[in-house]
């Protein structure tokens, strides 16, 4: 199966470019192949021209789109990371009253929506349809 060729660059050529720059900009090792992924994706959505005003060569256009999609791949990275930490912190706030986590289900100061519901419910019939004693 041949590689495609990225505006007339080889792709292994375009993946140890993508390495390069994700190295330069300090993208977390266990995220280059995602990102990687993600770039390739964009690049086989646009197109060179090299009649353009800009007059820039193939490769400088390539590290340019590389560039801007690392650097919008990392964007989203941080934002997740932040959005996390907000969500634990939150989570944080909302187990302090709570009991111990060495404390048995159903313990005071937890939440047990099945025993809710089924004090809620409660008419003096069993489980099997016999009536309590």
């Amino acid at each position: 199966m041949n590689d495609p060729d990225y505006l007339g660059i080889p792709a292994p050529q375009v993946r140890q470019r993508i390495a390069t720059c994700a190295w330069h900009l300090r993208l977390p090792r266990g995220h280059l192949a995602d990102a990687q992924q993600e770039i390739l994706h964009a690049l086989g959505r646009v197109t060179f021209d090299p009649q353009h005003p800009s007059g820039a060569a193939p490769l400088t256009f390539l590290t340019t789109i590389i560039n801007r999609q690392l650097r919008s791949y990392l964007r989203k990275l941080r934002q997740s990371q932040r959005s996390d930490r907000a969500l634990d912190e939150t989570l944080a706030e909302y187990e302090q009253p709570h009991a111990p986590p060495h404390a048995p289900p159903g313990a005071p100061g937890l939440y047990c929506a099945a025993r809710a519901h089924r004090n809620e419910n409660r008419s003096g019939i069993g489980h099997r349809g016999v009536a309590a004693a």
